[in-house]
């Protein structure tokens, strides 16, 4: 049996990885850690029906808590470790900074030791961010572009990400990261960016006297779908080739091109509704990022499969069905 452990399991890469093992594994059984076991099985199993108590196995964990995590640990021989968990919205740690840094070094630092007392030697998959390289002056990034990090999300994710780069971890264990450019999905909360522009898209199609405020249309993200992400991770983490990958679709888009296929899709003409407003924009936050993903592409051939009108659709069906 192959027993796996995912942190971070509630979120979108948390469910869209148990959907992946669950598909793609025999004998297995999934241990995830969650502030809610109740309500995040129900969650789950609403979306994978295949789950049952004998092969997903929740624990409302506090992973900032050693003894809590060295328990776990030790309890279960993992072969495989996915550390999703931590803050993913970089504007929460501009507010609480040195919250957000611990939440995310702490976690890493627990789990990793706590693995390396027990002598294990599962594979491990941190994931990274594109955060991390910030607003250096490049526009399309790989494994050896420079780190700049603007925020304390980014400046945790690196600090963690260059122990895995640098082997200053136990060698019994194969260590990889992710380097995970923006990726969405139907499982996204309000708090991002995409949610925002559908649910108020949504809001002006039902009353026609609201308008969508964006920081800019013109800067321009590399986005994935996060069901691609994620498959992505699985190649890595299930025979790793080498400790650092970048993940993203190669493509960047603006944010005027999200607007439009939105508004599009809902019969709107965006530019009734829409307007900049800078005070919305981070400082220093780079205009355009793309991922150079030939490195990912050549030891698995690895590439995206959903277009940036296919994760739009997608999300806003699910938002029509559940708003």
């Amino acid at each position: 049996m192959k027993n796996v452990l995912i942190t971070g399991i509630s979120g979108q890469d948390g469910i869209f990885l148990t959907q992946k093992i669950v598909s793609s594994l025999n004998n297995f059984c999934i241990y995830g850690v969650t502030r809610s076991p109740k309500n995040t099985f129900r969650k789950l199993k609403k979306f994978i029906p295949e789950l049952t108590e004998d092969n997903l196995k929740l624990f409302p964990i506090n992973l900032l808590n050693k003894p809590e995590c060295r328990k776990l640990i030790s309890s279960v021989e993992f072969d495989f470790v996915y550390n999703l968990s931590g803050p993913s919205n970089v504007y929460e740690s501009l507010i609480n900074p040195l919250e957000t840094k611990n939440s995310i070094t702490t976690i890493f630092d627990n789990l990793v030791n706590s693995l390396i007392e027990v002598e294990s030697n599962c594979n491990f998959f941190q994931a990274s961010s594109s955060e991390m390289f910030g607003n250096n002056g490049d526009l399309i990034f790989n494994e050896q572009s420079t780190y700049s990090p603007n925020s304390p999300y980014a400046e945790a994710k690196l600090k963690n990400h260059l122990k895995i780069i640098q082997n200053n971890i136990d060698q019994r264990m194969n260590f990889s990261s992710g380097i995970m450019f923006n990726h969405e999905s139907e499982f996204r909360n309000s708090n991002f960016l995409f949610v925002k522009i559908i649910d108020k898209a949504i809001m002006i199609k039902k009353h026609k006297n609201s308008v969508l405020e964006v920081g800019s249309l013109s800067y321009k993200r590399d986005w994935s779908y996060a069901k691609d992400v994620v498959d992505a991770i699985f190649m890595i983490n299930s025979n790793p080739k080498s400790n650092s990958y970048v993940i993203g679709s190669g493509n960047s888009y603006s944010i005027k091109r999200v607007v439009q296929i939105v508004f599009d899709e809902l019969n709107l003409d965006y530019e009734k509704y829409v307007v900049e407003n800078e005070k919305l924009l981070r400082p220093g936050d780079p205009v355009e990022i793309i991922a150079d993903t030939a490195k990912i592409n050549q030891h698995y051939g690895w590439s995206t499969s959903h277009s940036l009108k296919d994760i739009l659709k997608i999300m806003i069906d699910h938002r029509l069905k559940n708003l």
